[in-house]
């Protein structure tokens, strides 16, 4: 990978990252922009090229698990015995909410619904956390 297929992959997932982290999980500007910026010095660290297309091999939400699980929804999963409740089926779950099985490249267009987006993340998180409740 050159440096401006990197560029051109980094832009890319940048800016789902960024448009997930706020308007769909409704984070700050800052907390965004930190969080951004640990991912580009995760992928900037690596100085073996295999390194840098492997940071690329998975879709952007392979970076955003931490993002999704937070609030206490990861320490709520751990504590079920259930193998259902594995925080990759439930991160999953969310990620399929908001992208509605749409790849990066569609999710930067103009017209993808974002509003939306953030109403199928809620919706399907509100049952996640009913259905942990039960589990509980």
């Amino acid at each position: 990978m050159d440096e401006k297929e990197k560029t051109e992959m980094w832009l890319i997932y940048s800016l789902v990252w960024r448009r997930v982290l706020i308007h769909v999980l409704e984070w700050s500007e800052p907390r965004v922009d930190a969080y951004i910026e640990e991912l580009r010095d995760l992928m900037e660290t690596s100085t073996v090229e295999v390194c840098v297309f492997d940071f690329f091999y998975d879709e952007p939400f392979a970076y955003l698990v931490r993002a999704f699980l937070d609030d206490g929804l990861r320490e709520r999963i751990e504590k079920c015995s259930s193998e259902e409740a594995g925080p990759v089926w439930i991160w999953q779950r969310l990620v399929d909410a908001v992208t509605e099985s749409r790849h990066a490249e569609e999710l930067v267009q103009d017209d993808f619904d974002w509003t939306q987006a953030r109403l199928r993340y809620q919706a399907e998180r509100r049952r996640i956390e009913e259905w942990l409740t039960t589990l509980e």
